[in-house]
């Protein structure tokens, strides 16, 4: 009886848990399924667009304008190009009997210079003499050059005549004050018993490397080498076959690190058409003009100067209303053009003048949505006939964008006559942000964009029967970007697009 009681209990225990189980739900399983579609699209620029001269660019404002920007190669002058070598140097000098005054630069300049202060960065300042110590005793010689010093104190070189003839010492560091550009080598020179002694043929060999020059510089004609900038507008490679343009501007910066005046002067500013017909350009709002300069105050530094001709101020609009092939410049560069000798200019030896001369030619229109687009080849029938029924998905769009542009990205489905069976988008819109660019307008970096779209049943269907993925983007420069931004042909936007989904 015991038994039967406790087997009744048991049963009763297990008929209850079976209940309780029947009646729990269970989380209903939804495997989930990742399908590639895409790997790596790649979209670029049109090529009408493109230019692979290095010195030609396509660039749109953040209003949309399109301009097609011609540069000329940058012509550099250095220091040592504008006064013939002058910071480095070998001169030769003999110390006259009747005058201690040596110079101290070469005298076939061909300009007119006066040094006020010369900063010595090295060199070498050598003295050769001889006695008439025939006994062989020695004698104590110390040379002062007083206009160089270093520390406050000048010059000295100290020598035994019953050792050399010949002494050599190290200049960096010193800092040279002549007067009319010359400087002085004075010397004492004793034997053992203090009785003077004379010296001759004293010869000095000076070899400065000058790193600040400081001084008068009078007039001085720098010539700019002259230069061709083609213009390949009008080579049929537009595909409306003809482009207006309007405001045409030929701009020219100049950065100065010469503490000198620097006047424009030009000589050559002529367009060209096909047939090799030339047309003067009026450049006398440039012409004469004055470039800016760093004062004493400044000595490092540059100053830029931007000159300009446009419609305002020239006859361009009357150039470019045909077709031009080529832009050629000539101009001088004239140093201290009053010969103003008031004026305290300095070189140094890093000292340069820098020049570059450009052509733009805005478009009349605007680059908003211009578009490209790529097609490819997918079949995704075989992995998608044998799901009966897909309760959720959604596209992955994966977009690296190297284009500074924003854009506007929509992908359709195409069946294999290139019908499109459906799109991705309701409508385009912008989803890809411009890659970063810096102050010029030139790419950082790539910007990359995440987007999760949930699909239809409808495009689930579509997408079964898809042969080709028809990538389309349209380009324009509205949002975030402030500067104009240049259009180069190694740019481009990737894009990878795969299908998620459970069932």
């Amino acid at each position: 009886m015991r038994n039967f009681i406790f087997c009744l209990v048991l049963l009763s225990l297990l008929l209850f848990s079976c209940r309780d189980l029947a009646d729990t739900q269970l989380p209903e399983y939804e495997p989930e399924f990742a399908i590639p579609i895409i790997e790596n699209a790649i979209i670029t620029i049109p090529a009408v667009w493109q230019n692979n001269d290095p010195n030609q660019s396509l660039i749109i404002s953040p209003e949309g304008q399109l301009i097609f920007k011609y540069a000329s190669p940058e012509t550099t002058i250095q220091a040592k190009d504008l006064l013939g070598g002058t910071l480095a140097f070998l001169l030769r000098a003999t110390v006259s009997t009747n005058d201690n005054k040596v110079p101290l630069l070469p005298e076939d300049l061909g300009i007119e210079l006066s040094v006020e202060e010369a900063v010595l960065a090295g060199g070498l300042f050598n003295l050769t003499y001889n006695t008439d110590n025939f006994s062989g005793d020695s004698i104590d010689i110390v040379f002062t050059i007083p206009e160089l010093t270093k520390d406050g104190m000048p010059l000295q070189l100290m020598a035994n005549s019953a050792q050399s003839n010949f002494i050599s010492t190290a200049i960096a560091g010193y800092t040279a004050r002549p007067t009319n550009n010359q400087i002085t080598i004075t010397y004492t020179a004793t034997n053992k018993s203090g009785v003077p002694q004379e010296l001759s043929n004293i010869t000095m060999l000076f070899s400065p490397q000058i790193q600040v020059l400081k001084g008068f510089l009078g007039r001085q004609e720098i010539n700019i080498p002259s230069a061709v900038i083609p213009i390949d507008l009008f080579d049929g490679r537009f595909l409306n076959g003809t482009i207006q343009f309007a405001e045409p501007k030929i701009s020219a910066r100049a950065e100065n690190a010469f503490g000198v005046p620097v006047r424009t002067q030009i000589d050559i500013l002529n367009a060209f058409r096909p047939d090799g017909e030339s047309v003067f350009i009026d450049a006398r709002a440039i012409d004469q003009q004055n470039i800016n300069y760093p004062s004493v105050s400044d000595i490092g530094t540059s100053k830029v100067t931007e000159l300009f001709l446009d419609h305002t101020n020239s006859n361009l609009p009357v150039v470019f209303n045909k077709e031009v092939s080529a832009v050629e410049y000539g101009l001088t560069a004239v140093i201290n053009a009053d010969n103003d000798s008031t004026i305290i200019s300095f070189l140094t030896d890093t000292s340069f003048f820098k020049i570059q001369v450009f052509v733009e030619v805005p478009v009349i229109g605007s680059a908003k949505d211009f578009s490209t687009e790529g097609t490819y080849a997918v079949s995704l029938g075989d992995e998608l006939e044998d799901i009966e029924s897909i309760k959720k998905g959604e596209i992955k769009l994966i977009i690296e964008n190297g284009i500074p542009l924003e854009a506007k990205v929509q992908v359709n489905f195409l069946d294999k006559d290139g019908v499109v069976l459906d799109s991705l988008f309701q409508e385009q819109r912008t989803i890809a942000a411009g890659a970063p660019i810096d102050t010029r307008g030139f790419t950082t970096g790539i910007q990359e964009t995440i987007n999760f779209i949930p699909i239809t049943t409808k495009q689930i269907d579509a997408l079964q029967e898809t042969e080709a993925i028809q990538v389309k983007a349209l380009f324009n420069t509205s949002g975030s970007l402030k500067e104009p931004v240049h259009i180069l042909e190694t740019q481009e936007l990737r894009v990878r697009l795969g299908l998620r989904f459970s069932l």
